[in-house]
């Protein structure tokens, strides 16, 4: 049986055939804590032993690793808002921003007791998850046209237990909801496909495509969607609140200005333009009500 700390070194060191190094360092542990099912600092101290068992393992999700499959994929989970979900190639990876855009929501006071929230374009399940989470008294609709992508979401809702999510099969185009909702929430395909060139293998060759670009001629194509099919039936003084291309931010903003709205652009952890957040406003003054 091999030490841990030679054992990270070895690792780490395969994986730099395709990572940088401080990458495939944080790599290299985050597959010893996976397998063994220890903390790194309780696996160090205490001079754990990985068995042969568990070393094949990780020579698996090393190769896994180096033909550019994401270490999420790889080990099947990943953390968010506090839950652990289940991915697959079926649906996007959720990412720091979108659980950024999460905690926005809960600490900005937009998720109440009783509210009811649309989730567009759910994948994993993540963000209506969390919301849920958030708030269980909340009820949740989760939107996709992806069915298998919706097996995912409904399987990770199984396994945290979370009930007060319905998952619906649906193109956003012809979704009507049947009572106004008091929250909509979508991180929609928003990549333009001239930056394909811009991303990993990893991301281009495991994560779904339909769940990240949009045409170069139309970068707002899903932004109006909601704007156009779901937005008309949300609730006077109600919320919709969108993670956005950084890049086109500006363009989403004023799209939903000029449909009326009160609108705020927000930076992300990055000092990125990512999140939009629109108040649909009240017959009465106009007014912001948050």
């Amino acid at each position: 049986m091999e030490n841990i700390r030679t054992l990270h070194h070895t690792l780490s060191d395969r994986l730099t055939a395709y990572y940088v190094p401080a990458e495939a360092d944080t790599l290299a542990r985050y597959l010893l804590e996976e397998v063994t099912g220890k903390g790194y600092p309780q696996l160090i101290l205490g001079e754990y032993k990985v068995s042969e068992i568990d070393r094949k393992q990780l020579d698996r999700m090393v190769e896994r690793l180096l033909r550019h499959e994401p270490w999420q994929q790889v080990v099947g989970q990943v953390d968010f808002c506090g839950l652990r979900l289940s991915v697959t190639p079926d649906v996007l990876i959720p990412r720091p921003e979108t659980e950024e855009l999460c905690l926005l929501i809960r600490d900005r006071g937009l998720v109440a007791p009783g509210d009811r929230i649309l989730d567009v374009g759910t994948g994993s399940g993540a963000i209506a998850l969390a919301l849920a989470h958030f708030c269980p008294t909340a009820r949740v609709t989760a939107l996709d046209i992806s069915s298998a992508a919706l097996e995912v979401a409904q399987k990770n809702a199984r396994e945290l237990g979370i009930s007060n999510v319905t998952f619906v099969a649906s193109d956003l185009r012809d979704y009507i909801p049947d009572t106004p909702p008091d929250l909509i929430v979508s991180n929609p395909p928003y990549v333009l496909e001239s930056e394909r060139s811009e991303m990993a293998p990893h991301v281009l060759e495991w994560e779904p495509a339909g769940a990240l670009f949009v045409p170069d001629d139309d970068p707002q194509l899903y932004y109006r969607l909601v704007l156009e099919r779901i937005a008309p039936s949300l609730r006077p003084g109600g919320s919709i609140v969108l993670e956005l291309n950084h890049r086109t931010a500006a363009e989403s903003e004023e799209l939903y200005r000029q449909a009326g709205f009160d609108t705020e652009l927000r930076e992300d952890f990055r000092g990125l333009r990512r999140f939009l957040f629109a108040k649909k406003k009240t017959a009465q003054s106009g007014q912001r009500t948050n």
